[in-house]
């Protein structure tokens, strides 16, 4: 059983790996784009400018240098260890996902704040496409920090989990009494200003990934009204759904820390009642005694206020889930698509916007609806199996709550009766 499972955990790296040097040459390929956007504020003259440097013969060469850089780091990431003894190991394995977030939010960034001034002039609104590139520039600087933030944040918020199970093993093995207050310092706890923190990095990243929605570049003279709405309808709905989602997902990291700190909390107060009644065996009724027993007591009602307070349930409404879902589907269609395209040995034609944001509505609805009728099919099934249990384990009670509801209905207060 160990061995199947060490074969699926190391297929599932294998193919991480392999997802990850792809998504990495890609990377290297958008930021050479990414350079002459910003170079030539054109996207046309950019692309043209692009496709003849990479054919020379100085371009070309820099482009595999790049790509195979990208990819290599990327391989070694995943499969070095961060606790690794070798410096140079462990450097790459912590240094490159901050390089290739920091990288991916200057990219996205600019797609972002392009699709959106883009759209902005389609609908009417407002023609502030001379702004995208400083625009672009400076949300992609502050996307860049806080991908760096959001990513030390996550590494700490797993590392107070780790720390959680660690103490929770510690308190297990506690046999003296005087060690229990030094373990209670050890509980860490997140301060109201790391909370706030974290939600307004977590609320500007859903913000700027928001108005990225992966429709591709919108072409201004081949979009007609109807498509435009579709469009727009689209981009609205992806952007309050990213907002949504990322807000919920930090609430639910949030509720995973107070549980793992109250799991401690209760594991102590547990451990310290069985070894204060055994210091009390070993006590005559003195003050001393006494006084411990009142300890005890307090204990105890602090023990059952922590469970009774206690909850594991998740925050995250249903709905919120199959949206998430939703959005994870478009993504993975469109990684899908992207690495098929990007992989081809022969140049194809991008998919037009107004696919993609089919697809989006497509994959979000269907991924709201298969978890909300997935998640009541499942409680049905766990209600159906309770009941068969109760049954098989007593009959007498089943038929007996059978006969009872008979015989009220045959009785001159059931409604049945008086509709007769």
């Amino acid at each position: 059983m160990a061995s199947t499972s060490s074969k699926k955990s190391q297929k599932f790296v294998s193919f991480y790996s392999i997802y990850l040097a792809i998504d990495s040459g890609k990377l290297s390929m958008s930021m050479i784009k990414y350079y002459f956007d910003i170079v030539l504020q054109n996207s046309e003259s950019a692309a043209i400018a692009m496709q003849e440097w990479i054919s020379s013969p100085l371009g070309a060469a820099l482009t595999a240098i790049s790509t195979i850089s990208f990819v290599g780091f990327a391989f070694l990431a995943s499969r070095l260890d961060k606790d690794d003894k070798n410096p140079i190991k462990r450097f790459i394995a912590i240094l490159w996902p901050y390089i290739r977030d920091a990288l991916k939010s200057l990219r996205n960034a600019l797609r972002g704040v392009t699709s959106t001034l883009t759209l902005l002039h389609l609908l009417d609104i407002v023609d502030i496409r001379q702004l995208i590139i400083p625009l672009g520039l400076v949300i992609g600087v502050v996307s860049l920090i806080n991908r760096i933030w959001s990513r030390y944040r996550l590494n700490q918020q797993d590392k107070m989990l780790n720390d959680a199970k660690t103490l929770l093993n510690e308190i297990a093995d506690l046999k003296e009494f005087d060690q229990i207050e030094e373990l209670r310092r050890k509980i860490i706890k997140q301060t109201t200003l790391s909370k706030t923190l974290s939600f307004l990095s977590v609320l500007l990243s859903a913000l700027i990934d928001g108005i990225n929605p992966y429709i591709g570049a919108l072409a201004i003279a081949a979009i007609n009204p109807p498509v435009l709405i579709v469009i727009t309808v689209f981009c609205s709905i992806y952007f309050l759904s990213t907002l949504i989602t990322k807000i919920y997902d930090e609430i639910n990291k949030q509720h995973q820390l107070t549980i793992a700190q109250k799991k401690v909390e209760i594991a102590l107060l547990a451990k310290e009642m069985d070894l204060l009644e055994e210091k009390l065996i070993n006590l005559e009724k003195s003050d001393e005694y006494y006084s411990l027993r009142d300890y005890l007591d307090y204990l105890h009602y602090e023990h059952e206020q922590a469970i009774a307070k206690f909850s594991e349930s998740s925050p995250v409404p249903l709905l919120v889930q199959g949206i998430k879902c939703g959005l994870n589907i478009y993504k993975y269609i469109m990684l899908t698509i992207s690495t098929f395209l990007f992989l081809s040995p022969i140049r194809l034609p991008s998919i037009p916007a107004i696919s993609r944001a089919g697809i989006g509505l497509t994959a979000l609805g269907g991924g709201t609806v298969y978890t909300l009728a997935s998640t009541s099919f499942k409680k049905a099934s766990e209600e159906s199996i309770k009941t068969e249990r109760k049954r098989t384990r007593n009959p007498h009670l089943f038929f007996s709550d059978i006969e009872k509801q008979s015989d009220f209905a045959c009785s001159p207060m059931s409604p049945v009766f008086a509709l007769s």
